[in-house]
């Protein structure tokens, strides 16, 4: 989503929009999705000088108000569902196209083809709060605080943006699908791109402390655009899952909701993790089905474009 969706603004463009009003479009380093526009209106020989952002899709790595925005898109149906995404309002004319025409699209399915990868350093610091959010289409947690948190892939730092879920869950291993799955984003720049770290889960016998903390409050936010607070996050499960004796797969993909952009780095835990019958319903109850069918092997030509009617 950081490079491709925001791409189509160049490094510095002029338009003069009166005779002694122009403005320069000035694209901001940044670690959201798409970027701040400086806008520099002159008028005579004083400068106004104001900061507006403009984010390609609903809520994952966008530029974040005081109110939660709700996703345009869904997972059903033929005017907002998967097969449409492409011709969705985005924030520029066709920001979504690679929904429809990317070749290394997400999800897939994860079999003997797909390589390990090295292990990141994961620098979430424990017992802080954030913000849960429905955004309609997912529960998405949210860092408001002052903590920082990142990881370490390589010699380059990503920097957290939010996690959230999707049930069932949207990649499968070796053709076996799972009840829930967790994303983890995290987004870097020069160049700008970004490592989802992917946790996925089975019922088991017993709660998930990890989870039990993300649901605390989850009553509150049955309804899209609502929040609260999780409890206090202990990410020590979440750290073992991806450990350097962990088994995980890692492959470039895309982005697995509109804009679809594929300058992202999958790291998957291939081990699951256990939740309770009673933590899964919870979860599954407020966000429905939200995960887009698997998609093409890595480099195949896009499973829309094959669909399309031929002449």
């Amino acid at each position: 989503m950081l490079d491709s969706s925001c791409a189509a603004i160049s490094p510095s463009t002029s338009q003069f929009i009166h005779p002694k009003v122009f403005f320069i479009s000035l694209p901001i380093p940044t670690y959201s999705s798409c970027l701040p526009i400086l806008i520099v209106m002159f008028f005579k020989k004083t400068a106004l000088v104001g900061m507006i952002a403009i984010s390609a899709h609903a809520a994952h790595l966008s530029w974040r108000a005081e109110s939660v925005k709700v996703s345009n898109y869904t997972y059903t149906g033929s005017s907002t569902g998967p097969f449409n995404w492409a011709n969705l309002q985005g924030w520029y004319q066709g920001a979504n196209k690679v929904c429809a025409t990317g070749k290394k699209q997400s999800p897939i399915n994860l079999d003997s083809s797909i390589q390990t990868g090295e292990a990141p350093t994961i620098n979430y610091p424990d017992g802080n709060a954030m913000e849960l959010e429905n955004i309609g289409t997912t529960l998405e947690v949210v860092n408001k605080g002052t903590a920082s948190y990142s990881i370490v892939v390589g010699d380059r730092t990503f920097l957290f943006n939010n996690f959230h879920f999707h049930t069932p869950s949207e990649h499968r291993i070796n053709g076996e699908s799972f009840p829930l799955e967790m994303h983890i984003v995290n987004a870097a720049r020069d160049p700008a791109n970004n490592v989802v770290l992917t946790v996925l889960f089975n019922i088991g016998t017993s709660a998930n402390a990890f989870l039990t903390s993300v649901l605390q409050n989850a009553a509150s936010v049955t309804s899209p655009g609502s929040t609260t607070m999780t409890g206090n996050l202990n990410f020590t499960p979440i750290r073992n899952a991806f450990a350097s004796s962990a088994a995980r797969k890692v492959y470039e993909g895309s982005l697995t909701t509109p804009p679809c952009t594929e300058n992202t780095q999958f790291i998957i835990a291939t081990t699951p993790l256990t939740m309770s019958i009673a933590q899964y319903n919870t979860i599954k109850g407020i966000i429905k089905f939200n995960a887009r069918y698997t998609q093409n092997a890595l480099g195949q030509t896009n499973l829309l474009q094959i669909s399309q009617p031929r002449s």
